[in-house]
């Protein structure tokens, strides 16, 4: 009788262990990077986050109403002098789209389309993913299947037959984000920052910062700094106004994908950055300090250093 009860309890752990974790309780947050320069003369920038803010019942369904929150800047990466449409910012912060889940699915609509399936999870090693709003290949096939524990409930990973975008998360999303193109397009750079639950991290490194402050002053001293040339095709400098001695520097395209850079540091505000070897794109970059922070890098403008990760937004002719 003991052994029954024990296997009954071990069955019902497993079944609950198993079962589809709620994608969008416990305020999920989807912090995000992107770059576009498709059809304009300059590139725009975007830092945002994706947050769930009530509910909108249309026929028979419920969903979730997705806000978009951040702030978007004009950049002008050519020769001066900057057209005046190439140099000014604006912060946002409106409704997006609806989303539900249904089982281990979610569906989107957005605007006055109709209702589209956004993600199917329901897969197993070997099927092909299906086509859906932001996926429109035929032929990407789920090669194995990892986990990622979120709170108290496992997600799976799943891992791709394509390259530019190796990984599907459950509930979460892909590397270039949550709603944005998976793969991910040409035309533009996307980036998925930092997903949390909560307020706590839980992709792609636990615990890490993952809050985006709009229209806060801020409270450390930023700097001016200089990144040139960019577009560029070999080399590209990047000044400084803090010193600091980098150790490391890296390139992350608009896939995610990472690559290390050799650099050389002029002096302890400025260094030489070699991207000869990288292909045509856009690119992340991201530099270390002597003690393993990171400089947060943004188009022109570093914060100061030992607080978040920064980025240049590079382009390579």
């Amino acid at each position: 009788m003991r052994t029954f009860t024990i296997l009954t309890l071990l069955i019902l752990t497993l079944r609950i262990s198993a079962q589809v974790p709620d994608f969008f309780s416990n305020n999920p947050e989807w912090r995000q990077s992107t770059g576009c320069g498709a059809g304009t003369s300059c590139v725009e920038e975007e830092e945002y986050v994706y947050y769930l803010n009530g509910d909108s019942t249309i026929g028979d369904f419920t969903y979730k109403k997705v806000f978009k929150h951040g702030i978007l800047e004009q950049k002008w990466y050519n020769s001066p002098p900057i057209p005046t449409s190439c140099d000014s910012s604006w912060t946002f912060n409106h409704f997006h789209a609806l989303v539900r889940q249904e089982e281990a699915r979610i569906y989107i609509k957005q605007w006055d389309f109709p209702e589209a399936l956004l993600y199917d999870f329901e897969l197993a090693v070997g099927d092909t993913l299906p086509i859906t709003w932001n996926q429109w290949y035929e032929d990407i096939v789920v090669l194995s299947i990892d986990s990622l524990l979120v709170g108290n409930h496992y997600r799976k990973v799943f891992n791709l037959t394509v390259q530019s975008s190796p990984q599907l998360i459950e509930g979460i999303g892909h590397a270039g984000g949550f709603i944005e193109p998976f793969p991910p397009t040409l035309e533009c750079g996307h980036f998925l920052i930092c997903y949390a639950v909560n307020d706590t991290t839980y992709y792609p490194n636990y615990g890490d910062p993952c809050d985006l402050n709009i229209g806060v002053p801020p409270q450390v001293k930023t700097n001016k700094i200089k990144t040139y040339p960019n577009p560029t095709t070999k080399t590209v400098t990047v000044e400084f106004g803090n010193p600091g001695v980098i150790n490391n520097v890296y390139a992350f395209n608009i896939e995610g994908q990472k690559r290390v850079l050799t650099f050389e540091q002029e002096n302890q505000a400025s260094i030489k950055i070699d991207v000869s070897e990288l292909r045509k794109g856009l690119y992340i970059i991201q530099l270390n300090d002597n003690e393993g922070v990171i400089f947060k890098l943004k188009g022109n403008y570093l914060a100061a250093p030992k607080l978040l990760k920064r980025n240049i937004l590079l382009c390579l002719l």
